[in-house]
């Protein structure tokens, strides 16, 4: 929890003195300056944890220069399930390149660790629209309308989807990392 909590405290401090100069000593207006994170209510899927609690600010960015390199270079029609996955995809391999060039360390342990956490992460988020998407033609399919109690349940489920997610990429993360160190300093 540490790994992910200490950063995201720096990120807000800084956020927030950039904030509060540029309002108070340039005029700035405090709308263009939203919250760096959103509320966790929000993160109720992976998906949203990235694109409303998480990395809500900078989403556009990734979306946008993955949507142009899949639109202009592999000339992929807009509005298709083909382009949607491509830009998922690319936009979380760029993603994981950045988290990979900006911790890069010496020697043999994790190095492309940021990448391959970033590529799992896109693979997960694609396997969850999937299968929401299913639910809901299956649900619709059948005539069903969606109860209170159903949807509470499956807020619920998928609350408990993204703690698993999480805990299972920082221990998989982590624990690689400590063999890893763990064997390079027995060989020494």
């Amino acid at each position: 929890m540490r790994a992910l909590a200490m950063p995201s405290l720096l990120l807000i401090a800084l956020h927030s003195v950039c904030a509060v100069v540029t309002v108070g000593l340039f005029n700035a207006s405090p709308a263009s300056w939203p919250p760096l994170y959103s509320s966790p209510l929000e993160a109720y899927t992976l998906r949203r944890f990235y694109g409303h609690f998480w990395h809500h600010l900078m989403r556009k960015a990734f979306i946008m220069n993955a949507a142009a390199i899949t639109t202009s270079v592999l000339r992929l029609r807009k509005n298709t399930v083909g382009l949607r996955v491509c830009v998922v995809m690319l936009s979380f391999a760029i993603s994981g390149l950045m988290h990979t060039a900006s911790g890069w360390l010496p020697g043999p342990c994790g190095r492309w660790r940021p990448l391959y956490v970033c590529l799992a992460t896109g693979l997960a988020i694609l396997a969850e629209q999937a299968s929401h998407a299913g639910c809901v033609r299956v649900h619709t399919w059948l005539g069903l309308p969606w109860s209170r109690l159903e949807r509470t349940l499956w807020y619920v489920i998928r609350y408990c989807w993204v703690g698993f997610w999480w805990l299972e990429v920082l221990s998989w993360s982590s624990f690689a990392a400590t063999r890893c160190y763990a064997k390079s300093m027995v060989t020494m």
